[in-house]
């Protein structure tokens, strides 16, 4: 949505079906020349729910990416670019 040379502000809207439930899961990056570092806090209609932090690294046609959230969980994943 919002983009400058250093941050990035996305503003995605989800509806998980499972629940029947809207979320609105705003996240912001901050650029660095190698990879990014995120923030994302995840919102629902009666409550705030788990804020998540993460770096994004690129490396040729793969993205790797390390990180956590407040509900105790590790992220890692692998992406790769067809």
């Amino acid at each position: 949505m919002w983009k400058e040379k250093r941050f990035t502000l996305r503003l995605p809207l989800y509806y998980k079906f499972e629940k029947r439930q809207p979320t609105f899961e705003p996240r912001l990056y901050y650029n660095f020349k190698k990879f990014k570092i995120w923030t994302q806090t995840e919102f629902a209609i009666d409550e705030r729910k788990n804020t998540a932090f993460a770096i994004d690294i690129p490396y040729e046609n793969y993205s790797f990416r390390f990180g956590w959230d407040t509900s105790d969980t590790f992220r890692f994943a692998i992406s790769v670019k067809l």
